[in-house]
């Protein structure tokens, strides 16, 4: 019968009872194991090392954009912080975008098991003009540091409604895929005006 009172498992009673049998060998072996495996973090806290810095900025407004998360990051390092750099986090979690999201989950608990529905509520539809469409994805563009793809605006726009929403912020103007192309006929003529127009400058 198991004691309560007893604060350690029965695995550790078995391994304490046979390791004083065991060859030197084999207790130094499994003192190194049982180490790692104490100083391992767990998921939570990985994660947290990874994007601690991008929950602070995300925490604090609206989602920082490549240069502005490097900017954050090369001030952290003078107060002899250690972050991992946009390039880093945008390997491991596929875009900037995508990096985002996990950062805007941690900031605010956002679970998987949250009506996916919630954001569509809050602000009412209003059309947009094919110049709004083009400033939305220059904007869009601007935050991953680079012309944006289909995809990864499909990720940020979801994020960015999701972060306003917990902030109880306005809608953050970004059209959905079918207003873009009912503007511009297609994404790949959308995405090349933009282009043009961020080459002009604008």
């Amino acid at each position: 019968m198991r004691n309560d009172a007893n604060p350690f498992s029965e695995a550790c009673l078995v391994i304490a009872e046979i390791a004083p049998q065991l060859p030197d060998r084999t207790r130094a072996e499994l003192t190194r194991l049982l180490e790692h495996s104490v100083a391992m973090p767990s998921d939570q806290e990985l994660r947290e090392m990874r994007l601690g810095l991008l929950v602070e900025l995300v925490r604090d407004g609206e989602l920082p954009n490549v240069g502005a998360y490097q900017e954050a990051r090369s001030e952290r390092a003078t107060q002899g912080e250690e972050w991992p750099d946009a390039g880093n986090l945008t390997r491991h979690f596929g875009t900037w975008a995508s990096t985002c999201r996990a950062a805007a989950d941690l900031a605010f608990n956002i679970t998987k098991n949250r009506v996916k529905t919630q954001t569509l509520r809050l602000w009412p539809k209003e059309p947009y003009t094919r110049i709004e469409v083009e400033k939305s994805l220059r904007r869009a563009s601007r935050k991953v540091g680079q012309l944006i793809g289909q995809w990864e605006y499909v990720e940020l726009r979801r994020v960015e409604r999701r972060l306003a929403a917990a902030q109880g912020r306005p809608d953050p103007r970004y059209p959905e895929l079918r207003t873009i192309c009912k503007c511009f006929g297609s994404w790949d003529h959308a995405i090349a005006s933009t282009k043009r127009s961020m080459d002009a400058g604008l």
